[in-house]
């Protein structure tokens, strides 16, 4: 099924999501982090979500994980989740150091796309493979099944900074995971900016901030980004070709230090709390 955009939302729907990015912008401690949880699953049919905050190792480049078989090492300093959560579950994984053979991760990490577990499996069901970053813990694999999480939506959003998130999000059936995978995605960067404020990992340099002043143009495009145009869309509206708008949007997201547009627009709003872009 295609997965569901904000354009098929009712209007109290759509407002609801467009909340989720404000709490998440407002979230100064645990506390609140634990209710934009409880409020991502009142949105979204979600049973549960686990989260994990961290960063790779200094010196260690993401644009070398897939040319070498040593993993390289991520620095998880907090793990988070809601009260429905399996906990033994994620004590095995915790204490038998799983992320470091879970490809699911690895392949998040390398797409910066949303991947269900459960079609994951059906093509590398194989044990992981250090060389490839591919294949799965075969004890693990069986507890998901055992703990019914094979219809968990993962996400892995890293920054510039090589800040990385991890985001497992379990869903009742593979039909609404493929349904709300498009919508989360909009979510999760303002989940990735709360939870590394929250403990700790932001920058010294202030969010605030704009690097770079913005042309015309740039400012322009931004806009249209966040209205949810596609670069085609914002070409037609702006009478420019589409492989402009794009050149115009990877200069954004290098100003705003963002890996994609979800971040891009995400930054941007962190931003404008207190630096108001016209």
């Amino acid at each position: 099924m295609k997965p569901l955009s904000a354009r098929d939302l009712t209007k109290s729907d759509a407002l609801k999501l467009f909340e989720l990015g404000y709490a998440a912008g407002d979230c100064k401690d645990t506390t609140e982090i634990q209710k934009l949880f409880i409020a991502v699953c009142e949105v979204f049919p979600v049973e549960s979500i686990v989260s994990g905050v961290g960063a790779m190792a200094k010196g260690s480049a993401l644009s070398k994980i897939w040319s070498t078989p040593t993993l390289p090492p991520f620095e998880i300093s907090e793990v988070i989740c809601d009260a429905n959560y399996p906990q033994e579950f994620l004590r095995y994984y915790i204490n038998n150091g799983v992320l470091k053979r879970d490809g699911q991760f690895y392949l998040c990490l390398r797409t910066q796309k949303p991947l269900l577990w459960s079609d994951l499996y059906q093509i590398y069901g194989q044990p992981f493979d250090p060389r490839t970053k591919c294949g799965f813990d075969p004890d693990f694999a069986t507890m998901l099944f055992d703990y019914n999480l094979h219809h968990v939506l993962r996400f892995a959003p890293i920054d510039i900074g090589q800040r990385v998130t991890n985001f497992s999000f379990a869903f009742r059936n593979r039909r609404e995971a493929g349904q709300f995978s498009g919508l989360l995605e909009t979510v999760v960067p303002y989940m990735h900016l709360a939870l590394i404020r929250v403990y700790g990992l932001m920058d010294d340099k202030p969010l605030h901030v704009i690097p770079q002043e913005l042309t015309l143009r740039q400012r322009e495009i931004l806009r249209w980004l966040i209205e949810g145009k596609t670069d085609w869309e914002i070409g037609e509206i702006l009478h420019i070709a589409e492989r402009s708008v794009k050149f115009h949007v990877q200069n954004l997201m290098r100003k705003f230090e963002a890996m994609n547009r979800y971040q891009l627009i995400a930054n941007v709003f962190q931003r404008q709390k207190s630096h108001q872009i016209h």
